[in-house]
């Protein structure tokens, strides 16, 4: 396009264009992909279903195994607790993320950018800014405040137990402070510090960041026609993990590059991000056959004695899950479904539900409640969060968004 503008004029004329700024001005208005990307803000019932599937089987991931420990064998019936170790044995056979969490963050990387920014408009950044903030923040230092209160009660009843399942030894108010200033995240050596009392809030502490850099990468890269780099570094950072994985590496820094690192997420959630991009998502969806075979023989490969390279080949199956859940999300988000309000509903709820079940659950399940009546509360309490606390919250949110930001404008979808 450029060299069309500049094509017949003498060489003179184009370095004085070049000097005067004006070629770079127009690179930099050309909007990229991710400009580009189609913008929705709809609610999608496919989206709210996988999201619940997601939450759910987080939920019983803990509730299952938490239920055995405390009430012993029998307080599960034998072909749910097997079933529980099969499904962790097929997805997990290196201790790797759990399959529900990583599905977890690419619907999200999918979800903010689906609505999220595009044109650097009057108030892009502060709407983008004001939703993020009253959608996860808030939520989140309750669900601290519900972990500690949870942790309490916990010791009170069983002390062994309730440090074993919330894999805390003590309140102290420097984890505290790490943790609210999500900390954990970037640094290893306080990844203890995310646990207390609600340790699957590591994986909400990494949103945070995400939503953060988002915004960073499009002021400071995609708005200034360097969207490539985005992509480079999401590309380099997965690369490096698989050299660094391929060594092996000590126990407590996989399980915080696995459940708690911004450095393990990212390249996952920015997948996500990109099958917002119509072209990129039939490519996938054109390669699912591929992408089942290559997950199915690294499985294989896994279950092996000893294979080489385990924890690196663990990583390259997840990027093959990820893949495969990108192509469902897209699939889901433009489903039409029908009789699957409730789940729906409980996937509206969804980021409550995970953020409050970890304490709920082995609370009440040191006091003696049967798994099932553990996992209805758990999604009660999600409703009633979701009613009662997300939705004002997120009203709010709407609210001040209108008085600081005008809505910003769009620009051509992608074909």
């Amino acid at each position: 396009m450029m060299r069309a503008a500049l094509k017949g004029r003498p060489v003179g004329a184009m370095q004085a264009h070049w000097r005067r700024g004006e070629g770079a001005r127009r690179l930099l208005a050309a909007p990229s992909n991710l400009q580009r990307d189609p913008l929705r803000r709809d609610r999608s019932d496919g989206i709210d279903v996988l999201r619940a599937l997601f939450a759910l089987w987080v939920v019983l991931a803990h509730l299952i195994p938490w239920s055995v420990f405390v009430q012993g064998p029998e307080a599960v019936p034998w072909w749910i607790a097997r079933g529980a170790r099969l499904v962790a044995a097929v997805f997990q056979p290196v201790g790797e993320l759990h399959p529900a969490v990583l599905g977890f963050i690419v619907l999200s990387g999918y979800c903010i950018h689906r609505a999220g920014l595009r044109l650097p408009g009057a108030g892009a950044m502060t709407g983008y800014g004001v939703r993020r903030f009253f959608r996860i923040v808030p939520l989140y230092y309750i669900a601290i405040v519900a972990g500690l209160v949870g942790f309490a009660l916990a010791m009170r009843q069983a002390p062994t137990a309730a440090a074993a399942l919330s894999g805390t030894q003590g309140i102290d108010l420097g984890c505290i402070a790490a943790k609210a200033l999500v900390l954990p995240a970037f640094y290893p050596g306080v990844y203890a510090c995310s646990f207390l009392g609600n340790a699957p809030l590591a994986t909400v502490m990494v949103e945070i960041v995400l939503y953060l850099l988002y915004a960073a990468a499009f002021a400071g890269l995609v708005w200034r026609g360097r969207e490539r780099v985005v992509w480079y570094a999401c590309g380099g950072l997965f690369l490096a993990s698989l050299a660094m994985l391929g060594q092996g590496v000590g126990g407590g820094f996989y399980g915080w590059w696995q459940n708690g690192s911004i450095f393990g997420y990212l390249p996952y959630w920015w997948l996500g991000v990109a099958f917002v991009n119509p072209a990129f998502s039939r490519a996938c969806a054109g390669r699912l056959w591929w992408i089942v075979i290559a997950w199915v023989a690294l499985g294989l490969v896994l279950a092996l004695t000893s294979p080489p390279a385990v924890l690196a080949l663990a990583e390259l199956r997840k990027l093959c899950f990820a893949l495969g859940v990108g192509i469902l999300i897209v699939a889901m988000d433009n489903a039409r479904l029908a009789g699957l309000g409730p789940l729906a509903l409980i996937g509206r709820a969804g980021y409550g539900l995970y953020a409050i079940h970890a304490p709920l659950t082995y609370t009440l399940a040191i006091y003696g409640l049967p798994w099932w009546a553990v996992l209805t509360t758990n999604v009660l309490a999600g409703l009633v969060i979701h009613v009662v606390i997300e939705r004002p919250l997120i009203d709010l949110g709407r609210l001040v968004r209108g008085r600081l930001a005008p809505p910003a404008l769009a620009v051509p979808a992608a074909r």
